[in-house]
């Protein structure tokens, strides 16, 4: 199965806005988070990366504990997510020079920028 590489530019957080939806809690306080970690998502962001059946999925697969394996390369992530099918797909998730969003997951999803694994993996990399 080939590998699909997805880009999508979209805005970086602001550092007053909140980090997640009011439903997923936050880890650490506000102050404590980097402004330049571009990994944090709010609602806003993830709206802007898939749309809102996909995130509800990803959160779905995050809250079932899906995302098994998470990593760090350089300043990327990747990990590996048990999916609707048998076996794991493998998501790799980055950020190019101009600091577009780039999504690489093995699935077949390709209709939007980011599938309802790179949801989930986002997810888990901010909550880690």
């Amino acid at each position: 199965m080939s590998r699909i590489r997805r880009s999508l530019a979209i805005p970086t957080p602001e550092p007053e806005l909140p980090v997640f939806p009011q439903q997923i809690p936050s880890p650490m306080a506000h102050d404590q988070i980097q402004d330049a970690d571009l990994f944090l998502f709010d609602a806003e962001r993830l709206r802007a990366l898939a749309s809102p059946a996909i995130v509800r999925r990803g959160i779905a697969y995050f809250k079932e504990n899906r995302v098994t394996d998470l990593g760090w390369v350089g300043e990327g992530v990747w990990a590996a997510v048990e999916g609707s099918r048998p076996g794991r797909y493998q998501v790799d998730i980055s950020f190019d020079e101009e600091a577009e969003l780039v999504v690489d997951c093995d699935c077949p999803f390709d209709w939007e920028p980011a599938c309802k694994h790179a949801v989930a993996t986002l997810l888990r990399r901010w909550l880690r």
